[in-house]
């Protein structure tokens, strides 16, 4: 619990742009984000069962890639939804079933690579741990854990690899049966789409099959003038992304920030649990905070839906649902709710500045929901440190304009850290 409670402090933290400028309704609140929407992706019974008598055998069978056979076929579905080219060793089909397109890819290997697209936006750590889950239920998981993000056409593609082995039936057998199953999600606004490959081995194949569907696929359009991508990790290990987009309301004027944030966390041995995380801010002249929609999915299920509303000045209210239970309150800032957005200058005036310190109030929901995040950015040789109270600090990198580029939080034997890999266009 506390190193998701930490992660939503990162979050606060580590978001770069400047949302400053067109002016907004500081009544209205903003249009529920997308959530999760259609079922979770069916994961295959596992049954590409190797056997490895030693390790030098394991290691052989990790290290296959498909190298011959391949060549370029169309992937079409038939209600022209999907129409790609992408490698197979034989040609791939498509159908619909319900609002999903099935795809199945023939690469050479005992399994085909099976596609599931969808027209809008799922729950994509949730999906990927539902799988996970699946698969449990028929072999014994060794690990699983996310490996990869890649930004492909400006959309994350989060990378997810699971180990299994079952027991033989002979006593006296002296082979392990081993076998993996990999996936990989595409979090778009539409065409969002879970693959997987049920075979040990052929980790860069998959990846590379992944990497020309998710080129192929129409790229949705994003209608933001500032888009960034952070990869979250806990440790050295990769846990997720976070999408966060600035954009303006052509007919109104008034700024909005959106972010998707998606996390697999580990809950036991070669467990995970995904979290899906989306707001949709108002923000006005000044960049503070006016109103914001936030909705947190854990694995698939809407733990918390709440609006806050600027009410006056430094009063807020906020409004919805906690675990299925209204919730509902009032509470005062010690300032203005500010974004990362609005802080640039402040920010960029401290660093190069001769003050020491300067004081920001933030809202996270997750971490209280009935009150403000009250934050002081610190110089400490020569460092920024952001200091949070009882929930502790984290150390900031931001660019020349004030940005954060990195931050991390370290602390219970472990470091949190979230970190920009793709920013395009001008916040």
């Amino acid at each position: 619990m506390a190193q998701r409670v930490r992660f939503a402090l990162l979050s606060v933290v580590a978001t770069s742009a400047v949302a400053c400028g067109g002016a907004a309704s500081e009544s209205a609140a903003p249009a529920a984000p997308a959530a999760a929407e259609g079922p979770a992706p069916a994961a295959s019974a596992p049954v590409a069962m190797e056997l490895a008598s030693k390790p030098a055998d394991l290691a052989a069978l990790r290290a296959r890639e498909v190298t011959t056979g391949l060549t370029k076929q169309v992937v079409a579905s038939p209600d022209g939804t999907v129409n790609v080219e992408v490698s197979a060793a034989a040609k791939p089909t498509a159908k619909i079933e319900g609002d999903v397109v099935e795809l199945t890819i023939p690469v050479g290997t005992r399994s085909p690579v099976s596609c599931d697209v969808y027209k809008s936006r799922i729950d994509s750590a949730g999906s990927v741990a539902r799988m996970v889950a699946d698969v449990r239920k028929n072999v014994k998981l060794t690990s699983a854990k996310a490996t990869d993000l890649k930004v492909v056409g400006g959309v994350p593609v989060l990378f997810v690899e699971t180990e299994y082995t079952k027991e033989s039936k002979d006593p006296k057998a002296t082979a392990q049966q081993v076998g993996a199953f990999k996936i990989a999600v595409r979090a778009a606004d539409t065409q969002t789409f879970v693959c997987s490959h049920n075979d040990l081995g052929y980790v860069e194949t998959f990846k590379k099959l992944v990497t020309e569907l998710a080129t192929g696929l129409k790229a949705p359009k994003v209608d933001a003038q500032y888009v960034q991508i952070d990869a979250l990790r806990m440790g050295d290990t990769l846990v997720g992304f976070k999408e966060t987009r600035v954009r303006t309301d052509a007919k109104t004027g008034g700024r909005y920030i959106d972010t998707f944030d998606s996390r697999l966390l580990g809950k036991g041995v070669a467990e995970l649990s995904g979290e899906d995380e989306t707001s949709q801010a108002i923000v006005d002249k000044a960049g503070n905070l006016a109103a914001e929609k936030y909705m947190l999915l854990a694995d698939g299920d809407v733990a918390l839906d709440v609006t806050l509303r600027r009410k006056a000045g430094k009063e807020y209210t906020v409004d919805g649902k906690q675990k299925g239970a209204p919730v509902k309150g009032t509470f005062k800032a010690q300032k203005e709710i500010t974004t990362p957005y609005s802080r640039a200058a402040a920010v960029k005036k401290l660093v190069v500045g001769k003050d020491e310190q300067a004081q920001f109030s933030s809202y996270a929901p997750r971490v209280e929901l009935s009150a403000a995040l009250e934050e002081t950015y610190k110089k400490q040789d020569g460092v920024l440190v952001v200091d949070s109270g009882a929930l502790g600090t984290a150390k900031v990198k931001v660019d020349a304009e004030g940005l954060p580029e990195k931050a991390e939080a370290t602390g219970q034997g472990t470091s949190l850290l979230v970190e920009r890999i793709e920013a395009r266009g001008t916040p």
